[in-house]
């Protein structure tokens, strides 16, 4: 987790909140905990979705080698991140 710096372990704390709320629905053998993790995967998806699509494509690429074509996330690399997704699960992952 080291080389992933602030990312990563923001990731494992969402990751281990995940655990935890599905720990929890599957003890009381409740929905809601599924039902909130399914819908912030969803969003989570949906962000790392949206922000990779709109990277720039290697030009004189054919499909192929864009589809191949290994994507360096800005995230991992010190921009600032597409999405505010983690500020509004921040008060739940710490």
């Amino acid at each position: 987790m080291d080389n992933g710096g602030e990312l990563a372990a923001t990731l494992s704390r969402l990751y281990d909140y995940f655990d935890r709320q599905l720990q929890n629905s599957n003890t009381t053998k409740t929905q809601d905990g599924i039902d909130e993790v399914l819908g912030l995967l969803t969003e989570l998806r949906n962000s790392w979705h949206q922000m990779l699509n709109s990277q720039e494509e290697p030009k004189g690429a054919s499909r192929q080698e864009r589809i191949f074509q290994p994507r360096t996330s800005p995230c991992l690399i010190g921009a600032e991140m597409p999405f505010e997704f983690f500020s509004v699960l921040k008060p739940r992952i710490q």
